[in-house]
């Protein structure tokens, strides 16, 4: 009976409505969102948030196996905050006692809001996907995390460096086109040697006008 509850939950979660990443993406990171929460102390960690749908489908996750950790949100743009206005909206006005849900505004790996000493159970990195930025991510958090915690990297694959992809400006509004280096950045860090790759799903190929390639997801947990 319980092996029946629980592919009956889990069937509930992947049918989620879950933002710009792919449905095999979206399973895996739903099962990491499930493992962790109910096994790590700790906060939650969403590093760009867009049209915040994918921030909407992790709380559903997070309430549909009745866990509520503290969740915060990066963003580098206003526009993606008024989405996760909009989004959370309801959990943050609905729920007794209120769900500690937080955005910051500010780049991803220096976020102006955070707990200096608190440990971190689970973060996506889905950011500014340039080599520099994704080192920076790798950084700020990577220490941060909790043993048998996770780090997923969305768009990590290296058929999008080898294919020239470039990473949309509006992370840095700069003028300057920069390209794709999620998975150059994850291969050198030296902060992901005490994890360990749990999953991973391969890049979608795709028609022009679009890029040549779509995804791949990364999941990290740690181990020492």
């Amino acid at each position: 009976m319980d092996e029946d509850r629980e592919g009956l939950l889990m069937e509930s979660i992947t049918s989620i409505e879950h933002g710009a990443i792919t449905d095999a993406e979206w399973r895996a990171l739903a099962i990491s969102i499930t493992t962790t929460a109910r096994a790590v102390p700790g906060w939650f960690v969403e590093l760009g948030v867009l049209k915040a749908r994918t921030t909407a489908a992790i709380l559903e996750v997070l309430s549909l196996i009745n866990c509520r950790p503290s969740v915060l949100s990066v963003d580098n743009d206003s526009r993606a905050r008024k989405a996760w206005e909009i989004k959370t909206e309801h959990r943050r006005a609905s729920i007794a006692p209120p769900w500690s849900l937080f955005f910051s505004l500010g780049f991803s790996y220096d976020p102006p809001f955070f707990p200096n000493n608190d440990k971190v159970a689970w973060v996506f990195a889905d950011a500014c996907h340039c080599e520099e930025c994704v080192q920076k991510d790798i950084a700020q958090w990577a220490p941060r995390i909790s043993l048998g915690g996770v780090f997923a990297f969305h768009d990590a694959s290296w058929e999008q460096i080898n294919a020239g992809q470039k990473v949309h400006e509006r992370y840095h509004n700069d003028g300057k086109v920069r390209p794709y280096g999620v998975a150059k950045a994850i291969d050198e860090a030296p902060e992901l040697e005490g994890f360990r790759l749990e999953a991973e799903i391969p890049a979608t190929k795709r028609t022009p006008p679009n890029p040549p390639f779509f995804g791949g997801l990364k999941i990290f947990r740690r181990h020492e």
